[in-house]
């Protein structure tokens, strides 16, 4: 598969969050609306959450750096240690699944000794649920659903379209082309 990976615009903050921005709360009862809706917001402003991404774990690194340079390191650790383990004992351990397992289970008691666990949850869930937050709040205007629908070949092959596609997340009406 050769595809060409694009990346969709940065989207004014107007557009994002302030004045031209509409938000309501979807409807618990449709689902599959509330889905379509996220879907949708998540392709059209990916560029926009993935700078919201940066900036939350920017604001968590200037707020607590000792605590993020200690996750960094060892999650770093972690990884390069499953990598060492299993080039060199791989015999002695068995399958790289039941390396990265022991290792994982190694990194949080280190984590859980350091006082770091609720701060690497904070790490991985803020964004993640920022960005929910906000594709679920968001309501699509005219000029949102008119990219979604005359670029979705163009989406498709961004960062969040690869994604989502993989995860079986894009209806298939979504990709019109």
């Amino acid at each position: 598969m050769n595809e060409s990976l694009n990346f969709a615009p940065l989207r004014t903050l107007g557009d994002f969050v302030l004045s031209d921005a509409s938000f309501g709360l979807p409807s618990v009862n449709d689902l599959e609306k509330w889905g379509n809706r996220v879907v949708k917001n998540l392709l059209y402003y990916q560029t926009n959450y993935f700078c919201l991404a940066g900036v939350l774990w920017l604001l968590l690194l200037l707020l607590n750096p000792k605590e993020f340079v200690q996750v960094a390191l060892i999650s770093v650790a972690a990884l390069g240690g499953s990598k060492i383990i299993a080039m060199r004992h791989s015999d002695t351990f068995g399958s790289i699944q039941r390396i990265l397992a022991i290792v994982a289970v190694v990194a949080c008691l280190v984590l859980y000794m350091l006082e770091l666990v609720v701060f690497l949850l904070l790490i991985f869930t803020l964004p993640f649920s920022a960005i929910f937050v906000h594709a679920s709040l968001r309501l699509r205007n005219t000029k949102s659903k008119a990219v979604n629908t005359f670029q979705a070949a163009q989406l498709k092959k961004t960062p969040m379209g690869m994604f989502l596609a993989s995860m079986n997340l894009v209806p298939d009406s979504a990709w019109i082309f």
